[in-house]
């Protein structure tokens, strides 16, 4: 268990001073995210990291056909709620999660929580390339997907 009151791990990537309660709220997302992953190294891309949470479809699959369900739901629950919420804060505060959580979502209310989950997904990656590399946050741009 990470221990709050301690220095903080060097590995933690910080972000800009907000206030008390959120600051607080983040650190303690960040600091669960580097307890939970360990080490990054044994990780061999990013899209292990969101099968560690159980943030991938199970897969039900017999002669030709393929059947994806619901999340896998392994690893921790406590990580995924804390990356729920952060999610939540994303999509209403970055235009690149936001811009994502729509274009899943496309604009059917009905799949809001398959594009959450998709969201999370990606944030999990983020955070994992984020602590992969040592480097802060930066926004990129959607790539335009070409229109078939």
């Amino acid at each position: 268990m990470v221990d709050l009151r301690e220095e903080p791990e060097p590995r933690i990537v910080r972000r800009p001073a907000s206030p008390a309660p959120a600051q607080r709220r983040q650190k303690l997302r960040r600091e669960t995210f580097v307890a939970w992953v360990d080490d990054i190294t044994r990780f061999r891309n990013n899209r292990q990291i969101g099968s560690y949470f159980g943030l991938v479809p199970c897969q039900d699959a017999s002669a030709d056909k393929n059947r994806l369900g619901h999340i896998t739901r392994d690893g921790p629950p406590v990580m995924r709620k804390l990356i729920c919420e952060a999610t939540w804060t994303a999509i209403k505060k970055c235009r690149t999660f936001k811009a994502f959580f729509e274009q899943v979502m496309g604009r059917k209310s009905e799949r809001k929580k398959i594009a959450l989950v998709a969201t999370m997904h990606r944030m999990i990656k983020v955070m994992g390339a984020m602590l992969r590399s040592g480097e802060a946050y930066r926004a990129s741009p959607l790539r335009k997907t070409p229109d078939a």
